[in-house]
């Protein structure tokens, strides 16, 4: 062992990586891989036509008055104002096409 000032240090060769991290420091990735899912939206269509307009009226109902109810948590609130939008903007879309 030397002495750095009054620390000891001990030589780095009998150091051992902690167990598992041998197996993360070999691993290497892959970046030249091309994406599993190709087409994106085009592959699943116009998404105001996917899915029930009943549905996201009664969602977007729910949603609102789950945000009104939150008077206390204006995180919360704001959540369920998100989720209500995202229905709404779902209606107006399928409005559109119609």
């Amino acid at each position: 062992m030397k002495t750095a000032g009054s620390i000891m240090v001990s030589p780095a060769r009998n150091w051992t990586p902690p167990l598992g991290a041998a197996h993360h420091m070999n691993t290497r990735t892959n970046t030249n891989r091309s994406p599993r899912h190709t087409g994106g939206s085009q592959a699943r269509g116009n998404r105001a036509q996917a899915g029930n307009p009943a549905q996201w009226r009664q969602s977007f109902e729910r949603y609102s008055a789950l945000a009104q109810g939150e008077s206390d948590d204006r995180v919360a609130r704001e959540n369920y104002y998100q989720y209500a939008e995202h229905y709404l903007r779902l209606m107006h879309e399928a409005e559109a096409v119609a």
